[in-house]
Formats: structure tokens, sequence, C-alpha cells
């Protein structure tokens, strides 16, 4: 009787051995080979030095943690490893678009895998693209952390703020309204409407320094009617841009701004003669804070510093940066 119930014991724990759920399978009695998730180190994107529609992806490594189970090639093995790609989802799938590789079937140790170094091409310009890589086996997919890149070579990261690396060098508003250039000493002193020029009246200085602007054309008075009414008023900054206000400015002191945009000396327009100066000694950067008014941003060579200060005259010739929005 006792050998019986020890029969029934003994099928019992068999069926619910069988019953239960088990992520590996039995070679033998006790060595169970594990399906694993795969993880992903080392992943990182960056525009191609070749064309900004380009992204190169660096080497990045693929490990099927074994957890000190025995590895065999049909089961521990990446089936599957790429890179998924978006301009809208912040964390791409099989959904969005991808480059992939399928591991060779042949091999008997693939419980880590390295990509080769890559090229994604074709890409928009001055577009926001969202990168992930992956890695497929039998127990799930593994995603690496999302990298987020402009197809600008002129866009510089500081914090979460995408800052233009040149000054403004436009000559008309965002709707393609033109913006009057101004060389007259005599009209920069007296016009109420937005103007811009070059340092010194010289085209040649804005592949250094930009457009200097006055504060009409930050704040976007083209005629006498938006002058008093700021509802009729255009936009500077291009589509998808913003000027930089003072909190921006200030945020950019924090995240060390010396070391991460270009800010040119590109001096200033007096408001009172229409007259230049300071060229290679300072650089005035007006800040657009809100629809009425405006304040600028003075870096100065001497001292190594940005001060914030409320602009003298809304008829000095200043310089604009602006930020891409997300």
């Amino acid at each position: 009787m006792r050998n019986i119930k020890l029969i029934f014991l003994l099928l019992a724990v068999i069926i619910f051995s069988c019953n239960k759920k088990k992520d590996y399978i039995l070679i033998s009695e006790d060595k169970p080979i594990a399906h694993k998730t795969p993880t992903i180190s080392s992943f990182s994107v960056s525009l191609s030095t070749n064309s900004p529609t380009s992204i190169d992806f660096q080497q990045f490594k693929i490990t099927l943690v074994d957890s000190g189970y025995p590895k065999d090639a049909s089961y521990s093995r990446i089936l599957e490893y790429g890179i998924y790609w978006s301009k809208t989802n912040s964390t791409p799938t099989d959904s969005d678009y991808r480059i992939y590789w399928i591991p060779s079937t042949t091999s008997t140790s693939l419980i880590t895998q390295s990509a080769r170094s890559g090229l994604i091409t074709n890409l928009d310009l001055d577009t926001k693209y969202y990168f992930r890589a992956y890695a497929k086996s039998k127990k799930g997919t593994g995603y690496s952390n999302t990298s987020m890149i402009y197809t600008n070579s002129n866009i510089k990261t500081i914090g979460s703020t995408f800052w233009n690396n040149l000054n403004l060098d436009v000559e008309t508003y965002s709707d393609n309204t033109t913006i009057p250039e101004i060389t007259s000493n005599t009209d920069w002193q007296t016009t109420k409407k937005g103007a811009w020029c070059y340092y010194e009246n010289v085209a040649g200085n804005n592949s250094s320094f930009g457009k200097l602007y006055n504060w009409y054309a930050v704040m976007g008075i083209y005629d006498s009617i938006s002058l008093t009414d700021p509802s009729k008023r255009k936009t500077l900054a291009p589509t998808n841009y913003r000027i930089a206000t003072t909190t921006d400015w200030n945020n950019a002191i924090i995240n060390g701004i010396f070391t991460k945009i270009n800010i040119p000396f590109g001096g200033k327009r007096n408001y009172s003669t229409g007259g230049f100066g300071n060229v290679g000694v300072d650089g005035n950067y007006w800040c657009k804070d809100n629809a009425t008014d405006s304040s600028f941003f003075k870096f100065t060579q001497s001292t190594n510093l940005l001060i914030s200060e409320k602009a003298q005259s809304k008829k000095q010739g200043y310089s604009v940066r602006c930020i891409r929005e997300k």
C-alpha cells in the first residue's frame, strides 16, 4: 500500500512538472539551456561626415545572457539584430524603418554578436530622427536606449535644447516677406521697421558673423500697422525654429555654452550713428522673451562671460541665434 502511494505521488510530481511553463528546454535532467532576452550596449549614432542627410551608427555589442547555462547554437543564439528608426516614434519598433542582419545558423557560439558599423542614407535634411538598436532571441527582443539626432550639422545639443551653431543669416521672415537691407547710416537711425545689414556693409562678413538685425526685425515689425499691433507681426525665426530667450541663454551658461556653441564676436551697429564697432571684441545677441519686448546678451572676449542686459535701443544692430524646436 505504501508503495502504491509513493507511485501516485511520483506521478503527480511528474504531471505538475510537465504542466509548469518553462523558459528553457532539457538536453538532460541537469543541463537546461536558457532562452534569454538579448541585451545591447555601446550603441550610438552621429551625422555622417559625407553628408548632412546620412547617419553613421557605431559598432554595438549584443549579448545573450546565458546565466551559466550551456551554449547551444539551436537555442541560445541571436536570431536577428539591427536598427529601427523613425521621425515621430521616440521608441521605434518593427513598425518603423529598419536595417537588420541574420546571423549565420552554422555558428556554434552566438552568445555575443557584434554588428558592423554602418550608414543610413537618404534622410530628410534638418529633420529629427529617433534610432534604437535591437536584437531578437527565442525569448524576446532586447533594445538599446533611444538616440535622437537632427540631420543638420549646425545643430548642437545643450541640456535638452537644440541650438543652431551659426548666427541667423536670413533676408526674409518665415512667410517669405522681405526684410530690407539698410546700408545708409541715416536710414538705420530713423527706421522703425525691421532691417538687417552685414557688419560694415561687407557681404563677406556674413560667413563668420551672420547678419545684424534691429529690434524691429526681431519682433517682426514690417509696416506701420504691425508697429502698434503685435497681432500683425511676422516671425523672424525660420520654420521649426525660434529666437533664443534670456532663459535659454542662462540655461546654456549652466550647461557649458563656451565649449559647445560657436559664438563669434560679431560686434554691433550703433543706434545713434549707424556706424559699426567692437567686432572681435564682443558679440551681442537679441533675445525674444515675449511678444512686445526683447533683451540682449553680450558675450565679451575680455571676460569670457555672458552679461544679461536690457537693450540700449531698438535701433541697435545685433546678432540673433535660433533654437530648433523639438
